[in-house]
């Protein structure tokens, strides 16, 4: 007899919050829908619209004109459905026809002044103001009445007849029907189990994972498990809380990144602004204590089809393709052909090379419902382009298609069908795919072997799955025009189940390799969108073959590493890098695959760690984000596992190798990471000030130096140097994303001016005229004011690999300063491993001009502790300064004092050992350089605690400002929540502070005439050791 199976069979399923039964017929899914398909409404709207009566500083229906606000905006409904002071209904004894009074009031809250942004398109921090308003609202209101409830009603399929981002508050004298219900159920089940029906369920929720849509630290989202509607869900704090009201300071933090997580979701999914329902359900304030009570939310989706959700969106993939087959082409399709996506777990850029590749198939895939044609003709529908259709005939030369680039994947594969089998006619196909396009997961390779399975399976094609692998990456190469292996079409056509496949791709040979028990392959997306065609991709290729040209070989498989490195000094630098990554990955795959199968995560680990390495400093193929993922879940499996870049590089996906059980460990701290870094794996990238972009740039020398910038500040982003050993060292403190530098005060690596340093009082004298400068360090100016040159736009004029050159233009009066200053700052990175630093400047009036860099180094690691480096300044006096930096007298011989850093050694010998450094909490003075503008000779060396790294600091500037990074503690850091004191030091060239005042003093003019050009030259050298 046959078993009854949920999945199948039709059935009812209890909700416990409102006691009623919900029927469920999964075999209705599966009917056909013939009512309207309409794409998602596209509409973009004004960030103010004018006619809009919610906007900030309209004039609504009333009368009432709105203010100009800037966060959350509230106000009494001015078309309430309950009235305050509705009078008492007469009695009833009719028990057909009964009525009572309903007192209550509403008020709508706008959630920004934006008109265009909608919830999940809200920053964090709005969305934290969002959830303070509702808690605020929800506190006054139920004072007076035993009902409150928050809610939201988005876009017009829910009855909302504005889109400006708003929702409403009602207060009510009596409980709605479904809160009722609610308060009904809840109470009963308390009185029997004695604990909160929804906590209870929470604890389900959280140890099944399979309906959960979303997961905070404090939050958990669920489709419930009697959900009545597609894509309902259910949003629960995970401890027992009553009342919005009653949310800790962070539970209310976390909310508004589960909300913003959850609308994503939605919109995510159906590629379009959802509509839904959203309202708050927590315990009355009727003076009872409710302890059966939780607090929840209810995401309801329109209840009706609506033009704004594609049903399709619903559906399987196949489901999908065959609804729109029927549609497109008026007859049902006979067959819906897969193939998978793939990821690599280790063996990258080594398939072109001849050599070995580790990738397995996931369950991402693309599906073709297709049927074959009595004539020569293909057509195509793509389902995931908006419908996009496309059609040739087997009879005429196959051509590029001119606009449609995803028809030339199926083209190109058709065009190389015909050369190895010509025994086939026309197709009609549907397709579409869930493989994310350009995260490194080969979402191309997996379509043209589904083009391929096509035609084989319908016409019987004597080709096996190695044959279709090579006639797609043929296509793909010959085609298309980008110069890919042959891993991802073998991967996607000979992928099992639970197995790995070691590919020999120079015999097209494959090994299974079995995954084994209790380890779960987890691939993170970075949403760092990568593109092979026209990218570096066939750069690499090219070194690649030339590397292999200088060892007389076909391909860089036939080269054995111990006669590379015998001859390595021989290759150009970067061919010679390229060489050793495809060398030493092809040892580190097979090596892998025998670690794999022995089920020796240790090992696996080491290995995929030594091959992220490798493509970072080597290949040179990934980038920060990508760099900061593998670091975050490295930190968290330690040993127990391996994690690496994955795919062709430049942005992509990570691949972890992890036990189950730190699945949820690895989860916790990426989520941690983006939200400490203001990000969402699918948010677009932030955005600067002006509304543009961060523009980054990264320079690499021969000696696998890696530095990092940005156009924002011309700042210095990253400092990564190879040791001896060829690890790699970050030698730079600095933040987790671009927009993160916007939220410190420390000026972490940017360019800083028209003055660095202080002016007391922010005063100048010119001509006997006193001019009062912008200030922003108590009543002084420090680095050139509160909009300084680090919060400006700099113009990138030149960049390449070597060399990036900034420019920006002063107009007269910034900042207060007098006349128009046009500077330029060029960073160069040399082959001996230095920084350059050149700063240019010139005006049209006189004005006092010092620009330099403010970065911040720490040589061990960006969480030690800088007083255990070694430093030498040479440097014979320093200036005593008070504790707001300024000067507090004449400069002192730093002879017999905690100042002498004329022999090298720790900053925490003498560190606070007198009144001069105590008066600013460590070394923060500025010291006056032995060497005046000779670049030969260093004027500071520094030496990490491990004796592994040196720099050395060269300038023309007059002094040199030591600070030990005594006030680091809460500035934002890369890699952890904040920076401790003293994580970092700085050595920032310039003039003396204050130095505008003070023309007494041993230096040069700190004074810029307009027939002057100021110039100024630092440079850090790194050297291994």
């Amino acid at each position: 007899m046959e078993q009854f199976n949920p999945v199948d069979h039709p059935h009812r399923r209890y909700n416990p919050l409102t006691g009623q039964w919900i029927l469920v017929s999964p075999h209705r899914a599966k009917r056909p829908w013939q009512g309207a398909q309409e794409n998602p409404a596209q509409e973009k709207l004004p960030a103010h619209d004018p006619d809009c009566f919610l906007c900030p500083g309209n004039t609504r229906v009333t009368g009432d004109k709105n203010p100009e606000y800037t966060g959350t905006f509230v106000f009494t409904n001015d078309f309430a459905a309950l009235m305050t002071d509705t009078p008492d209904a007469p009695a009833s004894h009719d028990p057909l026809m009964r009525c009572e009074s309903a007192r209550g009031t509403s008020r709508v809250i706008c959630f920004s002044p934006d008109h265009s942004k909608t919830l999940p398109e809200l920053t964090l921090p709005a969305l934290e103001e969002v959830v303070q308003t509702w808690q605020q609202q929800t506190a006054e209101l139920g004072q007076k009445y035993p009902w409150v409830q928050v809610f939201e009603n988005k876009g017009a399929a829910m009855g909302c007849s504005n889109p400006h981002p708003h929702g409403q508050v009602w207060a009510n004298s009596f409980l709605p029907n479904e809160v009722a219900r609610e308060d009904a159920q809840q109470r009963e089940y308390f009185a029997h189990q004695g604990t909160p029906m929804l906590l209870d369920y929470v604890q389900r929720e959280l140890a099944d994972g399979s309906r959960t849509v979303v997961e905070t630290e404090h939050w958990l989202a669920v489709v419930p498990y009697w959900a009545a509607w597609p894509f309902e869900t259910l949003l629960l704090p995970k401890t027992h809380v009553l009342r919005i009201t009653d949310l800790s300071a962070e539970q209310s933090a976390d909310l508004a990144l589960a909300l913003k997580k959850l609308t994503s979701r939605y919109d995510n999914l159906f590629q379009c602004s959802f509509p839904y329902s959203m309202g708050w359900h927590g315990a009355p304030f009727n003076g009872e204590s409710n302890q059966h009570w939780q607090l929840h939310a209810h995401f309801y989706p329109p209840l009706l089809r609506s033009a704004t959700v594609l049903r399709s969106a619903i559906m399987s993939l196949k489901e999908k393709t065959q609804r729109l087959f029927a549609e497109q082409f008026g007859y049902p399709a006979t067959h819906a052909i897969q193939a998978p996506g793939r990821v690599n777990l280790i063996g990258e850029h080594t398939d072109y090379n001849d050599g070995f590749v580790l990738p397995c198939a996931i369950d991402y895939q693309t599906v073709i419902s297709c049927a074959k044609r009595e004539d020569r003709i293909v057509r195509v529908v793509a389902a995931d382009y908006d419908n996009q259709q496309d059609s040739f005939s087997l009879d005429a030369p196959i051509v590029s298609h001119d606009t449609q680039q995803w028809a030339n994947y199926v083209r190109g594969v058709v065009k190389h069908l015909q050369k190895r089998d010509k025994n086939f006619s026309g197709v009609d196909m549907v397709i579409s795919g869930n493989v994310p396009q350009g995260a490194g997961l080969s979402s191309s390779a997996s379509l043209e072997v589904a083009v391929g399975k096509v035609f084989q399976h319908l016409y019987h094609l004597p080709l096996d799955g190695a044959q279709l692998a090579l006639n797609g990456q043929e296509a793909e190469n010959q085609f298309v025009g980008c110069n890919c292996g042959i891993m991802d079409q073998l991967i996607s056509a000979l992928g099992k189940k639970d197995h790995a496949l070691l590919i020999d791709c120079r015999s097209l040979g494959t090994k299974a390799v079995s995954m084994p028990k209790g380890v779960a392959v987890v691939i993170i997306n970075s949403n760092f969108k990568r593109t092979l065609v026209g990218s570096e991709y066939n750069t690499r290729r090219e070194q690649c073959e030339t590397g292999a040209r200088f060892f007389s070989q076909k391909a860089l498989r036939d080269v054995e590493l111990a006669k590379f490195n015998t001859v390595a000094h021989e290759l150009d630098p970067i061919v010679a890098k390229r060489v050793r990554h495809v060398l030493t990955e092809n040892i580190r795959t097979v090596e892998a695959a025998d670690a794999l199968a022995k089920g020796d995560l240790v090992r696996m680990g080491q290995l995929m760690a030594e091959s992220h390495a490798s493509m970072r400093d080597d290949f040179e193929i990934t980038v920060p984000q990508i760099d900061t993922l593998v670091e975050i879940v490295k930190a968290t499996i330690g040993e127990k596992g391996g994690v690496r870049m994955t795919g062709g590089g430049f942005g992509g996906c990570i691949v972890a190798l992890v036990p189950e059980d730190l699945v949820p460990a690895v989860k916790q701290a990426v989520e941690e990471h983006l939200r400490r870094s203001g990000s969402m794996l699918k948010e677009t990238p932030k955005l600067a000030p002006d509304g543009q972009p961060f523009r980054l740039t990264t320079l690499r020398n021969g000696a696998g130096m890696v530095v990092t910038l940005m156009d924002w500040g011309a700042t210095l982003l990253s400092c990564r140097v190879q040791l001896k050993d060829g690890s790699v060292r970050e030698t730079l403190l600095g933040c987790a994303s671009p927009e993160h530098y916007l939220q410190q005060s420390a000026f972490m690596g940017a360019t800083v001016g028209r003055y660095a340093n202080r002016i007391a009082g922010g005063k100048l004298t010119v001509g006997g005229e006193t001019l009062q400068l912008e200030i922003n360090q108590g009543a002084n100016q420090l680095h050139g004011g509160p909009e300084g040159f680090d919060k400006r736009r700099w113009r990138i004029a030149i960049q390449n690999e070597q060399e990036v050159i900034y420019e920006l233009d002063s107009c007269d009066g910034d900042q207060g300063f007098p006349g128009k200053l046009c500077a330029t700052a060029h960073y160069a990175l040399t082959e001996d491993n230095r920084i350059s630093i050149e700063l240019r400047a010139t005006v049209d009036k006189p004005c006092p001009v010092s620009l330099t860099n403010h970065a911040y180094f720490n040589l061990d690691t960006v969480q030690s502790d800088v007083r255990q480096h070694k430093l030498q300044l040479l440097a014979d006096s320093y200036l005593p300064v008070d504790a707001s930096g300024l000067p507090s007298g004449d400069l002192k011989n730093v002879a017999g004092t905690s100042f002498d850093f004329r022999e090298p050694k720790t900053l925490a010998q003498d560190f606070l050992s007198d009144t001069d450094q105590q008066a600013t909490k460590g070394y923060d003075h500025a010291f006056l350089l032995q060497a005046k503008g000779d670049l030969s000779q260093p004027v500071a060396r520094v030496w990490s605690a491990d004796g592994a790294l040196e720099m050395r600091v060269f300038t023309t500037a007059p002094a040199l400002q030591f600070y030990s990074g005594n006030y680091l503690a809460g500035t934002l850091a890369r890699d952890k929540a904040s920076y401790s004191d003293w994580n970092g030091l700085a050595l920032e060239s310039g003039f003396l502070p204050d130095s505008p005042n003070h023309p007494e003093w041993p230096q040069p003019d700190c004074w810029l005439k307009p027939e002057e050009t100021y110039l100024t030259v630092t440079q850090y050298q790194f050297l291994p050791s």
